[in-house]
């Protein structure tokens, strides 16, 4: 006649069983958020638009920008502007004069976004 028997626990059947070697998770690699290069710091603020100087009108503009691997801007998305000519004198500025040092994972440059604050601050000239 046969005879059933139940698996006794850590004879190789079910939950437990094993060789007792832990496996930890992969570290997530580290992430660094890209930062403007202060070689080209005096290159950030842009030019006062001429109408709005005359104007006498004051404002900040808030923008997204793609920083691409390289360090330069791809893309500007505006955020907020007190007018479109504050906002296109920044997105120019941007994209043809701002440079950073990229954002890197795990050592590797990558593209990041990154939000950017502009002050257009009428002085005595």
């Amino acid at each position: 006649d046969p005879v059933n028997v139940d698996p006794a626990p850590g004879d190789g059947v079910g939950i437990g069983t094993g060789t007792g070697t832990v496996i930890d998770p992969p570290v997530p690699p580290v992430l660094i958020e890209p930062v403007a290069d202060p070689r080209y710091a005096r290159d950030f603020q842009p030019l006062y638009p001429v109408d709005e100087r005359r104007l006498g009108r004051e404002g900040l503009v808030i923008v997204n920008v793609l920083i691409g691997s390289d360090g330069r801007v791809k893309r500007v998305e505006k955020v907020s502007a007190p007018s479109d000519a504050f906002f296109e004198t920044t997105r120019r500025q941007a994209l043809s004069k701002w440079r950073f040092r990229p954002g890197t994972r795990g050592g590797e440059p990558i593209e990041r976004w990154r939000r950017m604050r502009v002050n257009f601050v009428l002085t005595d000239e």
